[in-house]
Protein backbone atom coordinates (compact mmCIF):
# COMPACT_ATOMS: atom_id res chain seq x y z
CA UNK A 1 0.00 0.00 0.00
CA UNK A 2 1.24 3.46 -0.85
CA UNK A 3 1.36 5.58 2.31
CA UNK A 4 1.55 9.35 2.23
CA UNK A 5 4.23 10.60 4.61
CA UNK A 6 4.08 14.31 3.82
CA UNK A 7 1.24 16.72 4.45
CA UNK A 8 -0.21 19.78 2.78
CA UNK A 9 0.49 22.71 5.07
CA UNK A 10 -2.09 24.89 3.33
CA UNK A 11 -5.62 24.02 2.28
CA UNK A 12 -8.19 26.24 0.60
CA UNK A 13 -11.87 26.37 1.46
CA UNK A 14 -14.39 26.60 -1.37
CA UNK A 15 -18.11 27.37 -1.36
CA UNK A 16 -20.71 26.62 -4.03
CA UNK A 17 -23.43 29.14 -4.80
CA UNK A 18 -26.67 27.11 -4.53
CA UNK A 19 -28.46 28.62 -7.53
CA UNK A 20 -25.73 29.13 -10.12
CA UNK A 21 -23.60 26.28 -8.68
CA UNK A 22 -20.51 28.43 -9.22
CA UNK A 23 -17.59 27.67 -6.90
CA UNK A 24 -15.64 30.35 -5.02
CA UNK A 25 -12.40 30.01 -3.05
CA UNK A 26 -13.43 31.74 0.19
CA UNK A 27 -10.72 30.89 2.73
CA UNK A 28 -7.32 29.48 3.56
CA UNK A 29 -6.65 26.97 6.35
CA UNK A 30 -3.05 26.24 7.33
CA UNK A 31 -1.00 24.42 9.95
CA UNK A 32 2.50 25.51 10.96
CA UNK A 33 4.54 25.03 14.11
CA UNK A 34 1.61 23.53 15.98
CA UNK A 35 -0.69 26.46 15.17
CA UNK A 36 -3.77 26.30 12.96
CA UNK A 37 -4.66 29.46 11.06
CA UNK A 38 -7.71 30.53 9.05
CA UNK A 39 -8.14 33.64 6.92
CA UNK A 40 -10.64 34.63 4.26
CA UNK A 41 -9.48 35.06 0.68
CA UNK A 42 -10.44 37.52 -2.03
CA UNK A 43 -12.85 34.95 -3.40
CA UNK A 44 -15.00 35.51 -0.30
CA UNK A 45 -15.71 39.11 -1.34
CA UNK A 46 -16.76 37.90 -4.79
CA UNK A 47 -18.92 35.19 -3.25
CA UNK A 48 -20.50 37.76 -0.91
CA UNK A 49 -22.06 39.44 -3.94
CA UNK A 50 -23.81 36.16 -4.76
CA UNK A 51 -25.15 35.44 -1.26
CA UNK A 52 -22.22 34.07 0.74
CA UNK A 53 -21.97 35.19 4.36
CA UNK A 54 -19.12 34.65 6.86
CA UNK A 55 -18.90 31.20 8.39
CA UNK A 56 -20.36 31.10 11.91
CA UNK A 57 -17.01 30.30 13.53
CA UNK A 58 -15.27 33.08 11.58
CA UNK A 59 -17.60 36.11 11.64
CA UNK A 60 -15.05 38.78 10.61
CA UNK A 61 -13.87 38.74 6.99
CA UNK A 62 -10.64 40.55 7.90
CA UNK A 63 -9.54 38.81 11.09
CA UNK A 64 -6.74 36.25 11.28
CA UNK A 65 -7.96 33.28 13.33
CA UNK A 66 -5.34 31.17 15.12
CA UNK A 67 -5.34 28.44 17.76
CA UNK A 68 -3.28 25.36 18.77
CA UNK A 69 -5.98 22.84 17.78
CA UNK A 70 -7.90 22.32 14.57
CA UNK A 71 -10.96 24.57 14.44
CA UNK A 72 -14.10 22.69 15.48
CA UNK A 73 -16.01 23.32 12.27
CA UNK A 74 -13.21 21.63 10.30
CA UNK A 75 -12.50 18.95 12.90
CA UNK A 76 -16.15 17.91 12.66
CA UNK A 77 -15.54 17.00 9.02
CA UNK A 78 -13.13 14.23 10.02
CA UNK A 79 -14.11 10.66 10.81
CA UNK A 80 -13.91 10.15 14.61
CA UNK A 81 -10.92 8.07 15.67
CA UNK A 82 -13.27 6.06 17.90
CA UNK A 83 -15.03 4.58 14.89
CA UNK A 84 -14.31 0.84 14.50
CA UNK A 85 -13.57 1.36 10.80
CA UNK A 86 -11.07 4.19 11.39
CA UNK A 87 -8.03 2.02 10.54
CA UNK A 88 -9.75 0.99 7.29
CA UNK A 89 -10.50 4.65 6.61
CA UNK A 90 -6.80 5.56 6.83
CA UNK A 91 -5.95 2.64 4.57
CA UNK A 92 -8.48 3.80 1.96
CA UNK A 93 -6.91 7.25 2.02
CA UNK A 94 -3.36 5.80 1.89
CA UNK A 95 -2.39 7.84 4.96
CA UNK A 96 -0.39 6.56 7.93
CA UNK A 97 -1.78 6.85 11.47
CA UNK A 98 1.18 9.03 12.47
CA UNK A 99 0.51 11.49 9.64
CA UNK A 100 -3.21 11.53 10.43
CA UNK A 101 -2.50 12.40 14.06
CA UNK A 102 0.14 15.05 13.45
CA UNK A 103 -1.26 16.51 10.24
CA UNK A 104 -5.07 16.29 10.12
CA UNK A 105 -5.08 18.58 7.09
CA UNK A 106 -3.96 15.54 5.09
CA UNK A 107 -7.30 13.88 5.82
CA UNK A 108 -9.24 17.01 4.92
CA UNK A 109 -7.29 17.20 1.68
CA UNK A 110 -7.98 13.59 0.69
CA UNK A 111 -11.69 13.64 1.60
CA UNK A 112 -12.20 17.32 0.71
CA UNK A 113 -13.99 17.62 4.05
CA UNK A 114 -17.34 17.22 2.33
CA UNK A 115 -20.63 16.99 4.23
CA UNK A 116 -24.18 16.60 2.98
CA UNK A 117 -25.31 19.51 5.13
CA UNK A 118 -23.41 22.27 3.31
CA UNK A 119 -21.68 23.25 0.08
CA UNK A 120 -18.16 23.65 1.48
CA UNK A 121 -15.08 21.71 0.39
CA UNK A 122 -11.39 21.84 1.26
CA UNK A 123 -8.51 21.09 -1.07
CA UNK A 124 -4.81 21.55 -1.64
CA UNK A 125 -4.01 23.86 -4.51
CA UNK A 126 -1.70 22.20 -7.07
CA UNK A 127 1.72 23.83 -7.10
CA UNK A 128 4.50 23.77 -9.66
CA UNK A 129 7.86 22.45 -8.46
CA UNK A 130 11.20 24.00 -9.39
CA UNK A 131 11.64 21.48 -12.22
CA UNK A 132 8.24 22.36 -13.72
CA UNK A 133 6.50 19.23 -12.47
CA UNK A 134 3.11 18.95 -10.80
CA UNK A 135 1.69 16.04 -8.82
CA UNK A 136 -1.41 15.69 -6.65
CA UNK A 137 -3.76 12.90 -5.54
CA UNK A 138 -7.55 12.87 -5.57
CA UNK A 139 -10.56 10.58 -5.47
CA UNK A 140 -12.56 10.40 -8.69
CA UNK A 141 -15.91 12.19 -8.55
CA UNK A 142 -19.19 10.86 -9.90
CA UNK A 143 -18.57 7.14 -9.46
CA UNK A 144 -21.76 6.87 -7.40
CA UNK A 145 -23.74 7.68 -10.55
CA UNK A 146 -22.19 4.88 -12.59
CA UNK A 147 -23.83 1.48 -13.04
CA UNK A 148 -23.02 -1.50 -10.83
CA UNK A 149 -21.28 -3.07 -13.81
CA UNK A 150 -18.94 -0.09 -14.20
CA UNK A 151 -18.25 -0.03 -10.47
CA UNK A 152 -17.37 -3.73 -10.63
CA UNK A 153 -14.92 -3.05 -13.47
CA UNK A 154 -13.17 -0.49 -11.26
CA UNK A 155 -12.02 -3.32 -8.98
CA UNK A 156 -10.24 -4.92 -11.94
CA UNK A 157 -8.03 -1.91 -12.62
CA UNK A 158 -4.42 -1.90 -11.46
CA UNK A 159 -2.29 0.81 -9.86
CA UNK A 160 -0.51 2.63 -12.66
CA UNK A 161 -3.39 2.30 -15.12
CA UNK A 162 -3.63 5.54 -17.06
CA UNK A 163 -6.89 7.35 -17.66
CA UNK A 164 -7.49 9.59 -20.63
CA UNK A 165 -9.09 12.97 -20.02
CA UNK A 166 -11.70 14.77 -22.09
CA UNK A 167 -13.31 18.20 -21.80
CA UNK A 168 -16.99 17.38 -21.30
CA UNK A 169 -18.27 20.62 -22.87
CA UNK A 170 -21.71 19.17 -23.66
CA UNK A 171 -22.35 18.22 -20.04
CA UNK A 172 -25.65 19.97 -19.18
CA UNK A 173 -24.74 20.08 -15.48
CA UNK A 174 -21.19 21.41 -15.85
CA UNK A 175 -19.78 22.35 -19.26
CA UNK A 176 -16.32 22.80 -17.70
CA UNK A 177 -16.14 19.24 -16.35
CA UNK A 178 -13.17 16.99 -17.19
CA UNK A 179 -14.22 13.39 -17.87
CA UNK A 180 -11.96 10.40 -17.18
CA UNK A 181 -12.01 7.15 -19.15
CA UNK A 182 -9.79 4.13 -19.81
CA UNK A 183 -7.84 3.98 -23.04
CA UNK A 184 -10.09 1.23 -24.40
CA UNK A 185 -13.27 3.17 -23.51
CA UNK A 186 -14.54 0.25 -21.41
CA UNK A 187 -14.59 2.18 -18.15
CA UNK A 188 -15.76 5.77 -17.71
CA UNK A 189 -15.55 6.09 -13.92
CA UNK A 190 -16.24 9.77 -13.48
CA UNK A 191 -14.65 13.20 -13.29
CA UNK A 192 -11.81 15.25 -11.91
CA UNK A 193 -12.63 17.17 -8.71
CA UNK A 194 -13.76 20.70 -9.50
CA UNK A 195 -10.74 22.40 -7.94
CA UNK A 196 -8.39 20.66 -10.42
CA UNK A 197 -10.42 21.63 -13.49
CA UNK A 198 -9.15 25.17 -14.29
CA UNK A 199 -5.48 24.22 -14.41
CA UNK A 200 -6.04 20.81 -16.01
CA UNK A 201 -8.31 22.26 -18.72
CA UNK A 202 -5.65 24.79 -19.67
CA UNK A 203 -3.00 22.07 -19.82
CA UNK A 204 -5.21 19.83 -21.96
CA UNK A 205 -5.86 22.63 -24.41
CA UNK A 206 -2.26 23.77 -24.76
CA UNK A 207 0.05 20.97 -23.53
CA UNK A 208 -2.01 17.75 -23.72
CA UNK A 209 0.99 15.42 -23.91
CA UNK A 210 2.40 16.76 -20.65
CA UNK A 211 -0.46 15.87 -18.30
CA UNK A 212 -1.88 12.50 -17.28
CA UNK A 213 -3.94 10.75 -14.61
CA UNK A 214 -2.97 7.32 -13.27
CA UNK A 215 -4.59 4.98 -10.76
CA UNK A 216 -2.90 5.19 -7.37
CA UNK A 217 -5.05 2.81 -5.31
CA UNK A 218 -8.30 0.83 -5.64
CA UNK A 219 -10.45 0.34 -2.54
CA UNK A 220 -13.01 -2.47 -3.00
CA UNK A 221 -16.22 -2.59 -0.97
CA UNK A 222 -16.93 -1.97 1.86
CA UNK A 223 -15.06 1.27 1.11
CA UNK A 224 -17.60 4.06 0.44
CA UNK A 225 -18.09 4.70 -3.25
CA UNK A 226 -16.57 8.18 -2.97
CA UNK A 227 -13.35 6.58 -1.68
CA UNK A 228 -13.16 3.71 -4.16
CA UNK A 229 -10.66 5.07 -6.66
CA UNK A 230 -7.64 7.13 -5.63
CA UNK A 231 -5.77 8.66 -8.57
CA UNK A 232 -2.75 10.85 -9.18
CA UNK A 233 -2.60 13.81 -11.54
CA UNK A 234 0.87 14.35 -12.98
CA UNK A 235 2.28 16.95 -15.33
CA UNK A 236 5.74 17.90 -16.61
CA UNK A 237 7.24 21.14 -17.92
CA UNK A 238 4.26 23.14 -16.72
CA UNK A 239 4.53 26.86 -17.60
CA UNK A 240 4.34 29.09 -14.55
CA UNK A 241 2.37 31.79 -16.38
CA UNK A 242 -0.86 29.83 -16.88
CA UNK A 243 -3.92 31.94 -15.92
CA UNK A 244 -5.13 29.28 -13.49
CA UNK A 245 -1.96 29.78 -11.45
CA UNK A 246 -2.64 33.52 -11.12
CA UNK A 247 -6.24 33.39 -9.87
CA UNK A 248 -6.62 36.20 -7.33
CA UNK A 249 -9.43 34.36 -5.48
CA UNK A 250 -6.64 32.56 -3.57
CA UNK A 251 -5.08 35.78 -2.23
CA UNK A 252 -5.69 36.70 1.40
CA UNK A 253 -8.47 39.22 1.92
CA UNK A 254 -6.99 42.46 3.22
CA UNK A 255 -8.98 45.04 5.16
CA UNK A 256 -9.63 48.05 2.87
Amino acid sequence: MTVVSTSPDVLYVSWQQPTTRQWFVIGQLSQSGGIFRFVYTRGASKAYNTGFRPLVSFPDFYQVYQQPTLFANFHNRLLPTSRPDYADFLSWLAVSSETATDHPLVLLDRTNGTRQTDAVELFRRPSIQADGSLETCFFIRGLRYRSNEVQALIDKLSPGTQFLMALDIQNPQDSEAVLLRTADDIVVPGYLPRHLVPLTSQLLRTYPAQVKVVVEKINPAPAPVQLRLLCRLQANDVPTDLPALRDTMYDELIRP
